[in-house]
């Protein structure tokens, strides 16, 4: 979706695979949180929000000295802050966010609005866009909202067939994985 918003924003075409390995590594942070929080079907008590919450810095840590992708880890490690100041890690405002930033953010949210969690199943796109019109645009500006709601049943049915590609990838995954534990 990063990608394709960025086509839609008449990027280069190596900006547009810049926002996409961005967004594909947004979470790689994640990789040092427990998978029990991660995964938690409940809602998350204070500690357990701030231990999720530093899967930021440490998606900064995993890509912020690789060479070439400063700009990447640099959209990637903020893809929680917004408009308001209120996100985090570094509470910044709307000066401070760039507009790929936002990319990453909207782009971030929308697929994991299509995708079935652990607490809740995937939504429809009508609900989507409620909530991207209620809650997000306010925090990640108008721009790239705009651009999603043009092309919004277009953007749907692409994450959703990412997103079903990827699930098939991770089954196929987890059955080789099952057989080689054996061997």
């Amino acid at each position: 979706i990063a990608y394709e918003l960025g086509k839609l924003l008449e990027y280069p075409e190596e900006k547009c695979r810049n926002l996409n390995v961005a967004g594909l590594l947004h979470d790689i942070g994640k990789i040092a949180i427990s998978n029990e929080m991660i995964e938690k079907k409940g809602n998350l008590n204070q500690f357990e929000r701030e231990n999720v919450q530093e899967h930021v810095y440490f998606t900064h840590l995993v890509l912020h000295n690789m060479a070439g992708l400063e700009e990447v880890a640099n959209w990637a490690s903020h893809h929680h802050e917004n408009h308001l100041g209120t996100g985090y890690p570094e509470h910044l405002t709307k000066d401070e966010i760039t507009e790929e930033m936002d990319v990453i953010s909207y782009a971030d949210i929308f697929t994991s609005l299509v995708e079935n969690r652990p607490y809740r199943a995937g939504l429809k796109l009508s609900q989507i866009m409620k909530l991207l019109e209620d809650d997000f645009q306010a925090k990640h500006g108008t721009k790239v909202y705009k651009l999603i709601e043009q092309n919004q049943e277009w953007l749907y049915v692409v994450c959703k067939e990412a997103v079903s590609l990827d699930e098939k990838r991770y089954d196929r995954y987890k059955n080789l994985s099952m057989e080689n534990c054996f061997l």
